[in-house]
């Protein structure tokens, strides 16, 4: 047998450990008081590797030096986007360390997540070139079923997609919206899966969308996720990684999400942001165990 058996896959079932533990964990061995560790209740990340730097630039953002997970697994920054206090990420690529990620910022603050990602396109409504705000996810990655059970669909925050489509409409940018595609595997992505995928109207691939969402459903978050379409699918494949516009796209996308965090509320209550380590209780046990 080479998985284990279906009656001990139980999302309501109690973690053994947490990302909370794994926080607490570090501020007893180093000393470290959880506002040394504490990120801006408003993330911005990409796995975009030159974006991430002109986000920190933007942002005016300094890296943060004392963190929960080393510096080869992700990179942060504290800034702030109109006078508003961000945490810019760059995220690994892959669903697995993105949810790692993604925790350990949820343990330490964290509330809304703003992503900025690539992706390719099925359908010739989505050139290269286009900006999308996928509303649905098919789910062929592994991380997001160890949050949601299968029959789930992950979505994104509506609120938070639709300050995102309004910035874009800001800017002459119509942001279109389908169902994304996520897939662990980017080079086996098979001709008639393909070709299947796009008959029934899936919009776009990517790797994370699904355990993003997925990770936000269950620890009570806010997430959305705005593609900029990188490559095309519906004829021979066609990248434009190194092309002027999607470059010049990823850019606006990231002075969109920068846009849109500086438009989100404080939190109301110190308690609302800090990390949940530092004593709060109730709200990290709210955010404790699997989907019910």
């Amino acid at each position: 047998m080479w998985s284990t058996p279906a009656h001990l896959h139980d999302l309501n079932d109690e973690e053994h450990f947490t990302a909370q533990h794994m926080l607490q964990y570090v501020l007893e061995s180093t000393g470290w008081a959880p506002a040394d560790v504490q990120v801006s209740d408003v993330v911005i990340g990409t796995f975009l590797g030159r974006t991430w730097k002109r986000l920190a630039q933007e942002t005016r953002a300094e890296r943060v030096e004392r963190w929960i997970l080393p510096a080869e697994t992700t990179t942060i920054f504290q800034g702030a986007a109109g006078g508003r206090p961000v945490t810019v990420v760059k995220f690994p690529v892959g669903a697995p360390a993105t949810a790692m990620v993604m925790e350990v910022l949820i343990a330490c603050g964290a509330r809304r997540f703003l992503i900025l990602g690539a992706a390719g396109s099925l359908q010739e409504r989505a050139p290269i070139g286009s900006l999308v705000l996928p509303d649905a996810v098919l789910r062929e990655d592994g991380a997001s079923f160890h949050y949601l059970p299968p029959t789930a669909v992950p979505a994104p925050d509506a609120a938070l997609t639709e300050q995102i489509r309004a910035a874009c409409e800001r800017r002459g940018i119509t942001a279109l919206s389908g169902t994304n595609w996520s897939t662990d595997a980017i080079f086996r992505e098979f001709k008639k899966k393909v070709e299947h995928l796009r008959q029934t109207g899936v919009l776009t691939v990517e790797m994370e969308a699904a355990t993003i969402f997925s990770v936000a459903a269950v620890r009570k978050v806010e997430a959305s996720l705005l593609l900029a379409i990188s490559d095309e699918l519906f004829r021979p494949w066609a990248p434009a990684f190194l092309h002027d516009l999607y470059r010049q796209r990823v850019r606006d996308a990231q002075d969109i999400l920068l846009e849109v965090a500086a438009g989100l509320p404080l939190p109301e209550r110190a308690s609302d942001q800090g990390p949940l380590g530092s004593g709060d209780a109730a709200h990290a046990g709210s955010l404790g165990g699997g989907q019910g």
